[in-house]
């Protein structure tokens, strides 16, 4: 929409040109009136005018002064000059001002809209170039945040390090610092909402510290939802106050996010070339929060004293239902050793050996040890990896007669706008929540959260067609009740926004 302002003191004057724009323009304008040039500044200076049409001769502010106030302002806004008078003087100071034109009364209608279509298609022309440099911009500011935090990670893995140095180096971001400092954030994302997740917790965590301003930092999302953070300090003391602000940074996620969040600190070191080894050490810190006592900041230096546990390792080459609960608790038993650097890593290397066990035979795909959370979530990944191995057979027979796919995929279809998900489905066929999403992939190549998103984004494609519902009744409808996440989702399958979808439709409302 077009937004004119009509200077005129005279008020039938002025009125009759309201009249012949808002009958005779094609575009979606909106006018605006003033009667002097006084009113006229002060509308311009409260709204954004697109387009001028004001009297030369008024009381209190001439038009040409009004002009030149405008001008001298920095405004840009195109303006026509209409006057009583054809005198060459106004006409030639009016040019100066860098007016459009300049006509005099009484207006020919014809030509006056004209001018009128040709101011509005300069401004539209210019909106467009504006919003194509921006996106452009945006673009390229895109590009060279990834570049940026590619070298980061890069470093941060000590992998490519003189490349990614320089690469930093181009981009003007200097590491340069007496000592350094590595945090891991550490939190327990889920699946549907990981990347909103990343966000809000990089975003929370940015702004508290930005906010503490206690010391430089860089910050990086990672995987696994691991948001790694590089400080630059002047002193090793630093170190302790960021244990605070980071403990706070926890509390502001866990409030807020209602995400579990620990925070895992590597060594204070002295270059950037030992920064990788301080990221091991922040990430086995993290690993910690298996053991559930309750801390949020886990120091690597205050778990170095411990021994390896006094253990025979276990044979997992054969492993049946019956071992499920053995299993269980020879993990609980490693879980109740003091916790150190030693205990920490055996357990590890356990783990490791029994996931290895276990996708060898049937490929299963082990959780990351980083994303046990605690020794329930360490038993309920030992109950599905050995239900998992139990039921394999039966899984290889019935993906072979897809009936059980097809009885799951009409069921799931039934309820596909209710809260539904593995679990609940497999509740509802007797079986595992692991048997059912391998049954599930190995039949229809795609997990079932994918499918369950794709049916719901067709239903709210078809729903967006009608033109009754707005794109928050239509999220509501197809299962999602926080409308901007519904927008994120539709975003992710189609490309476009819901609004851009149904305004694609020849629908023009507003979205959430």
């Amino acid at each position: 929409m077009f937004r004119i302002l009509v200077a005129d003191d005279e008020k039938v004057t002025r009125k009759g040109i309201v009249t012949i724009l808002k009958r005779g323009i094609k575009e979606e304008i909106e006018v605006l009136e003033a009667a002097n040039g006084n009113e006229a500044l002060d509308i311009v200076s409260n709204q954004m005018v697109h387009l001028i049409v004001t009297d030369i001769c008024m009381p209190l502010c001439t038009g040409l002064e009004f002009v030149s106030k405008l001008r001298n302002n920095d405004e840009e806004m195109k303006v026509i000059i209409v006057s009583g008078y054809e005198n060459f003087d106004y006409a030639k100071q009016a040019l100066k001002l860098g007016v459009e034109d300049y006509i005099t009364k009484p207006i020919q209608k014809e030509e006056f809209l004209g001018l009128v279509e040709k101011c509005l298609v300069s401004v539209k022309n210019k909106q467009q170039q504006a919003k194509h440099t921006y996106m452009e911009k945006r673009a390229s500011e895109k590009v060279l945040v990834e570049v940026k935090n590619d070298a980061l990670r890069n470093i941060l893995l000590g992998e490519k390090m003189e490349s990614s140095l320089n690469r930093l180096d181009t981009l003007r971001l200097s590491l340069e610092s007496n000592f350094y400092g590595i945090g891991v954030v550490e939190y327990e994302r889920s699946e549907e909402l990981e990347e909103l997740e990343d966000f809000i917790v990089k975003n929370i965590v940015d702004e508290e510290l930005e906010k503490r301003n206690l010391a430089a930092f860089i910050s990086i999302t990672m995987d696994h939802g691991k948001l790694a953070l590089i400080f630059l300090l002047h002193s090793i003391k630093e170190k302790a106050e960021l244990e605070s602000q980071l403990r706070r940074c926890t509390e502001l996620v866990e409030k807020y996010a209602r995400i579990k969040t620990v925070v895992g600190l590597g060594s204070v070191v002295y270059s950037v070339q030992e920064l990788s080894k301080a990221f091991r050490e922040s990430q086995l810190a993290g690993d910690f929060k298996i053991y559930n006592r309750g801390e949020k900041i886990i120091d690597f230096e205050n778990l170095k004293n411990g021994k390896i546990p006094d253990k025979q390792p276990l044979d997992f080459r054969k492993i049946e239902k019956e071992n499920e609960k053995f299993i269980q608790d020879y993990f609980h038993n490693l879980l109740q050793e003091k916790a150190s650097i030693q205990s920490l890593q055996y357990i590890r290397g356990e783990y490791s050996n029994l996931c290895k066990s276990i996708s060898k035979k049937t490929g299963y795909a082990c959780k990351d040890f980083s994303e046990l959370w605690s020794e329930f979530n360490l038993r309920k990944e030992i109950k599905d990896m050995i239900q998992y191995t139990s039921n394999i057979e039966v899984v290889t027979k019935e993906s072979e007669n897809s009936q059980i796919v097809e009885d799951i995929i009409d069921f799931t279809l039934q309820h596909v706008t209710e809260d539904i998900d593995l679990n609940f489905i497999a509740d509802q066929f007797g079986r595992t929540p692991g048997y059912i999403g391998t049954l599930f992939r190995k039949s229809k190549e795609q997990g079932f959260n994918e499918f369950v998103t794709e049916e719901r984004v067709q239903l709210a494609k078809n729903m967006l067609k009608d033109h009754r519902l707005s794109v928050q009744e239509v999220g509501e409808r197809c299962g999602y009740h926080n409308p901007k996440y519904f927008s994120v989702v539709f975003k992710k399958v189609t490309g476009i926004s819901p609004k851009t979808f149904q305004k694609q439709q020849g629908f023009s409302g507003e979205d959430v």
